[in-house]
């Protein structure tokens, strides 16, 4: 593959190499194999990283997407429109942030912070390790094989917790502000040999949790404030 070095080429996908690069209104593309010595940012552009690249500086933008390529080293990845995609065996060195968008960690990805999105999904597949707080507004939290460190968060989304996931912290349903998420409904489901270490706590009276566990999953902790009568166990 053909690498450039020490340079920017000025077309509508900006090539990094060895530095950091800002940008407005073009995507910013490291190729495979890259080392950038500070951030990446943007602003009506996407960020995607190759595989087995190392970034030492957060990447960065308002209006775009953010992909990882497999193998990588990352630090913080940030965006504001769009969604965060980390494939397998990367480590992300930070946070990994989005508002609207969801976030997807492949197989074996370790997150060294928090995994937090407003509006949309988490998915966490197997191997992956988040040693902070992982937590949304509304979307689905899916965990297949994955293990959260802290608290798992939402306000309105259903989370599943499967194929052996671990949740060292707390389910906490937050309580909301906007009166559209009031007398909703939502589901956890822990299953699959899954295990949550800590309770799962409501702290809104106008959201229903139906709490199910089965297919050998385990609640270590306590439901609290969730009806008796939505309690399943199988």
């Amino acid at each position: 593959m053909r690498k450039y070095r020490h340079f920017l080429v000025l077309v509508p996908v900006v090539l990094v190499a060895t530095l950091g690069c800002t940008s407005v209104n073009r995507s910013i593309r490291v190729e495979d194999g890259q080392k950038v010595e500070g951030g990446l940012s943007t602003v009506n552009g996407s960020i995607t990283i190759g595989d087995r690249c190392t970034v030492k500086g957060s990447a960065h933008t308002v209006n775009g997407r953010i992909e990882v390529g497999r193998n990588s080293r990352v630090e913080d990845l940030r965006t504001v429109n769009r969604g965060i995609f980390v494939h397998r065996d990367t480590r992300v060195g930070g946070n990994i942030k989005t508002v609207n968008g969801r976030v997807e960690c492949h197989e074996k990805v370790e997150v060294t912070g928090n995994v937090t999105t407003v509006n949309g999904a988490i998915h966490c597949l197997e191997g992956v390790v988040v040693e902070g707080i992982l937590s949304n507004v509304n979307g689905t939290i899916e965990l297949q094989g994955a293990r959260v460190k802290q608290d798992l968060l939402t306000h309105t989304g259903d989370i599943l917790v499967g194929r052996g996931s671990v949740v060292d912290g707390d389910i906490v349903i937050r309580r909301s502000r906007s009166l559209s998420d009031r007398f909703q409904t939502l589901k956890i489901l822990i299953t699959e040999d899954s295990i949550v270490k800590g309770d799962v706590i409501v702290k809104d009276d106008d959201i229903r949790v139906q709490l199910v566990v089965n297919q050998g999953g385990k609640l270590l902790g306590v439901p609290r404030g969730v009806n008796q009568s939505d309690i399943r166990e199988e």
